[in-house]
């Protein structure tokens, strides 16, 4: 699902996107109801300090980073979440290397790129972290089912793909009611083998 870049205000702050103002959204009625612990919008990350200086003798500026949230569960544990458009495709190179470099520095705090589908996938919230990308995985298997449907043209009329079917062909799980994340997708092995289980089950029924 493609997002607006523009600048959006709302509840006196601004935010990069429409995608990262629905969240917030979704954040703040989780709050709310006691679904989550805690966030915090763009909490600021130094991923190098300022005090040196290159092989000029120029000092040089901290490589700062603010990732769209960091979400408190209510177990006590945080994770970082950070909104995209779409899949790893879509994902801007320099935020990409910014996120490899947090999780060398912060190895102890999941995070995540998350993006959310479209209505005929579902409308759900899914990882798309690179090499995580479900994201993507979901939308290919999409047209790997039904190759003549064209969503770009009638998604409103299209079959839909949701996360009541996934489990036909992924092996995946609900971050605590905030977004799907894959844990493995199915060969055809296994396809046949889950088939078998139930026929099996069945029969002896």
């Amino acid at each position: 699902m493609a997002y607006s870049s523009e600048k959006i205000p709302f509840d006196g702050m601004i935010f990069d996107s429409k995608s990262e103002l629905e969240y917030y959204k979704i954040l703040k009625s989780k709050k709310e109801n006691k679904e989550i612990k805690d966030f915090e919008c763009s909490p600021k990350y130094i991923l190098q300090e300022s005090d040196w200086l290159n092989w000029r003798g120029e000092k040089q500026s901290s490589i700062d980073h603010y990732p769209d949230y960091l979400v408190t569960l209510n177990s006590g544990e945080q994770i970082i979440l950070d909104t995209k458009g779409g899949g790893t495709a879509n994902h801007n190179t320099d935020a990409k290397i910014k996120k490899l470099i947090f999780e060398y520095l912060n190895r102890e705090i999941p995070y995540y790129y998350i993006s959310k589908l479209s209505n005929f996938l579902g409308g759900d919230w899914v990882e798309s972290s690179p090499r995580h990308d479900f994201y993507t995985k979901i939308r290919n298997k999409y047209k790997k089912i039904y190759p003549n449907e064209n969503p770009k043209k009638k998604w409103a009329t299209c079959k839909k793909f949701t996360s009541e079917d996934w489990g036909e062909y992924f092996d995946f799980v609900n971050v605590d009611e905030l977004f799907y994340i894959m844990k493995k997708e199915y060969t055809k092995k296994d396809l046949e083998k889950i088939s078998k289980m139930k026929t099996k089950v069945l029969t002896i029924k």
